[in-house]
């Protein structure tokens, strides 16, 4: 193994260092991989999403506008052209949203694109949300996100939580576990004796495990 400390390189014997490894790398089988490798295309959905909303609350809440002259109105210059642009991106984004807009002449002012309730935002960001909970398998009423909370009760809790432990919290463990017997145990036992022990994670006192005394 190589570590590396800023310039520095420290190469360890493959005895000197415990390997944990969650997971396996189809590129390199010696690595693991995390669980959200897998759905990064989702986290970048999210956040594109989280973009596109923040754009939409720094520009007045709307994609865009056509501003245009009514029937009879004329043609207006470049320079008006300019300068109605100028006041109207001045006047109504930022702090100064929502105020109302008086034209000299007759205008047409029409939204361009779609509102966040015509785009259906909400909906977009919880597919992200329940692609990624359910890789690291962790509910997402656990993790609190709105994909779980429309469905939430104090029944489903409960065993919402118990399932995040047997599916997010236990299997790592129990790999760390035999990762720790196979590559530790060896200094302190002889093969002969290290068949005699077990190294395990104790969930006794894990209130979310225990049996319901009511029941």
């Amino acid at each position: 193994y190589e570590y590396k400390l800023g310039n520095e390189t420290i190469e360890l014997a493959p005895s000197e260092v415990v390997h944990f490894r969650f997971g396996l790398d189809p590129d390199n089988s010696r690595q693991g991989m995390s669980q959200l490798k897998s759905v990064l295309r989702e986290v970048y959905t999210d956040d594109e999403a989280a973009n596109f909303t923040a754009s939409l609350l720094r520009n007045m809440g709307v994609p865009g506008l056509i501003v245009s002259p009514d029937t009879g109105g004329g043609s207006p210059s470049a320079e008006d052209v300019k300068a109605t642009k100028a006041y109207l991106k001045e006047q109504f984004t930022g702090d100064s949203r929502g105020n109302a807009l008086v034209m000299s002449g007759p205008t047409k002012v029409q939204q361009f694109g779609f509102s966040p309730e015509q785009m259906l935002l909400k909906d977009l960001r919880r597919v992200p949300e329940e692609r990624v909970t359910a890789v690291i398998g962790v509910p997402a009423i656990v993790s609190g996100l709105g994909a779980g909370l429309e469905r939430s009760t104090f029944t489903n809790y409960t065993e919402a939580r118990q399932a995040a432990y047997e599916q997010a919290i236990i299997p790592p463990q129990t790999i760390m576990s035999e990762d720790v017997w196979f590559q530790v145990l060896p200094d302190f036992f002889s093969d002969e004796e290290i068949w005699k022990h077990r190294v395990g994670f104790d969930y006794s006192r894990v209130r979310v495990l225990q049996e319901d005394q009511n029941k």
